[in-house]
């Protein structure tokens, strides 16, 4: 699995990115964060690409000022 990092207004946005073929994103709810999909990675990352966020102020993302 890769993690991994991008820039949005001046906030640290962080992902996880493992599998391969089809990209699949799988959303966290309020209060959580990607790591809510931990125990459905192993079955779902033979079958697509997935890409776990942490949506902005949850887990290892930054808040973004509004």
């Amino acid at each position: 699995m890769q993690t991994k990092n991008f820039n949005y207004q001046s906030a640290n946005i962080f992902y996880r990115v493992t599998g391969s073929g089809k990209p699949v994103v799988l959303m966290h709810g309020f209060g959580e964060d990607g790591t809510i999909w931990d125990k459905q990675i192993n079955f779902l990352q033979a079958h697509c690409r997935l890409i776990i966020p942490d949506l902005p102020g949850s887990g290892q993302s930054d808040c973004i000022a509004d």
